[in-house]
């Protein structure tokens, strides 16, 4: 099928699954080093890019996004294998939050526009705010079901979505969801890294 169609009904599909592990996300994140208004204006950016990225995504060809896709997922996971480093070094690049919003703003366009590989640059983005790798996968799932959250709103009301897709694949995202939350609570932070890579 059309590749746009995959990606805004795979996007519109695992939404409720990304909804489930970012409600469950931000139950068990550390306050030491968030506040909840913080949290709070980072969602509300997230949701305007994936909002913008949505839009986008609606006015670009077929083609062009088919050519575009294997350098997008390419793009994400060569910058989250640099992005690391001992935990010391990223506490001293944490970044500025006007520099975080920003950055999570552009990050919510690409999400919109095409969701693969969108969690690689999000967890690449809070390796820079100091959040230890455990923290990092949780605050990263409560952005990227914002981003998500923003392009549904736009991808619901297009005549691209394939409804009679949507349905297994938002009963296996949700299910997927809740068990990868279970998974990442008995994993060693340290093995995290190399395994999204």
């Amino acid at each position: 099928i059309d590749p746009r169609i995959a990606s805004i009904t795979s996007t519109v599909a695992l939404s409720p699954g990304q909804i489930v592990a970012g409600a469950m996300s931000s139950a068990r994140l550390s306050m030491r080093s968030l506040t909840w208004a913080r949290i709070v204006v980072a969602i509300i950016f997230a949701m305007l890019g994936g909002v913008s990225g949505a839009l986008l995504l609606l006015e670009t060809s077929a083609g062009s996004f088919r050519a575009l896709v294997p350098w997008l997922v390419l793009f994400a996971t060569v910058v989250y294998a640099f992005s690391g480093g001992p935990a010391p070094m990223r506490v001293q690049q944490r970044l500025p939050q006007p520099v975080f919003l920003a950055i999570l703003l552009t990050l919510g366009v690409y999400g919109g526009y095409y969701g693969g590989g969108n969690s690689f640059l999000v967890l690449a983005l809070l390796a820079f705010t100091g959040l230890s790798d455990k923290q990092g996968v949780l605050a990263k799932n409560v952005y990227v079901a914002a981003i998500n959250a923003g392009a549904v709103a736009v991808f619901a009301f297009s005549s691209l979505l394939q409804w009679q897709l949507l349905v297994p694949l938002a009963a296996g995202g949700m299910l997927g969801s809740a068990a990868g939350m279970h998974i990442v609570d008995w994993m060693k932070p340290s093995a995290l890294r190399p395994m999204i890579i």
